[in-house]
């Protein structure tokens, strides 16, 4: 219990026991690719990544690549703002019930992606909009290819 506590004392603790633990429910032929976004402590040299994973980073700003940025934001603004807590096991509490609130549609409403830019608007900010968001995706897309298939 130690070892576990010394671990979570840093965020990037944290991730290297999350990181472990899912290692550890994967079947010998499975490799899994988690996404994370680029915070410190998700890209730490320090952090070590088991052999039957690749950590893929999503570019920075990219939030429509990563719908759980959306449901950070509704639980701040709709659950846990506003308000004074006692301390952090009240905070923790909030935010636990806030979480356990959260119903299935709600939560495909909130982490639900707005449609793409369209290439063909007659609005030179959609347009823009368009390439940026096509190009960040397919470069999304090549790095999880690559992480998928190493031997290519």
């Amino acid at each position: 219990m130690k070892t576990v506590r010394a671990a979570l004392a840093s965020h990037g603790g944290r991730v290297r026991v999350f990181l472990r633990m899912l290692s550890d429910e994967l079947d010998e032929r499975e490799h899994a690719v988690p996404n994370m976004d680029q915070a410190g402590w998700h890209k730490a040299r320090r952090l070590v990544v088991p052999d039957n994973m690749t950590v893929l980073h999503l570019p920075p700003y990219a939030p429509e690549l990563n719908p759980v940025e959306r449901l950070w934001a509704h639980l701040r603004q709709h659950d846990l703002s506003n308000r004074v807590f006692d301390d952090c096991a009240h905070l923790l509490d909030a935010g636990a019930q806030a979480w356990q609130l959260l119903m299935p549609e709600r939560l495909r409403t909130v982490c639900a992606c707005d449609d793409p830019p369209r290439e063909d608007s007659h609005d030179a900010h959609d347009h823009d909009a368009y390439h940026n968001y096509a190009n960040l995706r397919a470069n999304h897309f090549e790095h999880l290819d690559r992480a998928l298939r190493p031997d290519r």
